[in-house]
């Protein structure tokens, strides 16, 4: 798979917990999909084609912009937490032999 570096800027008084990230009871997430609309306008990002791409295109933008607001100082978000730890278990250990965490994390 080709790896394609990608620059986002957030819009100014915009944070993470703007988001509203969820996790979904099939494992899935949601979020504020006009906070993410703004954020790919920003960084010249075709919101589209963002939209209609592979899920991992999203998630991968949702990753970067929560690892430099945790780098900012912004709050831990318990469900991207939660996301990388199931991701880096699944790495280790296969993922068959992870338990994904209950959906509604408090």
């Amino acid at each position: 798979m080709k790896s394609t570096e990608i620059h986002i800027a957030i819009p100014e008084g915009v944070c993470f917990a703007d988001l509203r990230l969820t996790r979904l009871s099939n494992g899935g997430v949601s979020f504020d999909v006009g906070v993410f609309q703004r954020v790919c306008d920003m960084s010249s990002l075709d919101f589209e084609q963002v939209r209609s791409g592979p899920p991992w295109v999203a998630c991968g933008i949702i990753a970067a912009w929560y690892r430099a607001a945790r780098q900012t100082g912004e709050p831990m978000d318990l469900v991207p937490e939660q996301i990388a730890a199931e991701s880096n278990a699944a790495a280790m250990y296969g993922l068959i032999n992870v338990q994904p965490a209950p959906c509604r994390l408090q």
